[in-house]
């Protein structure tokens, strides 16, 4: 039963901290791309990301392996991570 411990303890930090950094790097993408003014942007990619940090955080007790979560979480947070830094307006900070 001991041997368990750590299995659970990677699929919920995958599920509550890397849901976290993708709904969060989501929301900052989605607020770039929507095609309505900024402010509406910003609100609808905060409230889709909601629904995408739930899904992660399913997905992290769903999944095969500790790889396969490890390598979607983190590989999807890159991409659009990238992506949203790539759309980002002249100008901006950091």
């Amino acid at each position: 039963m001991q041997a368990r411990w750590p299995a659970l303890l990677s699929r919920l930090c995958a599920g509550v901290l890397g849901g976290y950094a993708a709904a969060a790097v989501f929301a900052v993408w989605l607020s770039y791309v929507l095609p309505m003014p900024r402010a509406d942007a910003v609100a609808t990619g905060v409230l889709i990301s909601f629904a995408l940090y739930a899904g992660v955080i399913v997905y992290a007790f769903a999944a095969h392996s500790l790889r396969r979560l490890w390598f979607g979480v983190l590989g999807f947070t890159g991409f659009f991570a990238l992506a949203a830094l790539a759309l980002r307006p002249a100008g901006a900070g950091w």
